[in-house]
């Protein structure tokens, strides 16, 4: 095997303690800090990567959950699931 970086435009900026899973051959991303973040405020953005097409696709969902970090997901029945997690100085149990 080796690795091979692809060249994307319009790439999700740098962030941990994100969400990622893998749904209908794409890479979803939720959520997550930057560490460059001044203001410590976790992202509340989706990101849909497809690599074999080198597309990325930003949403912003007027109805997402609160932006946090340190939260888990799944995707069932074609729908991602999020739980937990945390802002600032709140912790969800959603």
């Amino acid at each position: 095997s080796t690795w091979t970086n692809l060249a994307m435009a319009d790439l999700p900026d740098a962030r941990y303690y994100h969400s990622s899973v893998q749904w209908n051959h794409q890479v979803i991303i939720f959520g997550g800090h930057n560490p460059s973040d001044t203001d410590n405020a976790p992202y509340c953005d989706v990101y849909a990567i497809t690599a074999s097409k080198s597309q990325v696709l930003h949403n912003d969902i007027d109805d997402a959950p609160d932006g946090r970090s340190s939260h888990s997901a799944i995707v069932y029945r074609d729908k991602m699931y999020i739980f937990g997690g945390c802002r600032i100085n709140k912790c969800y149990d959603d």
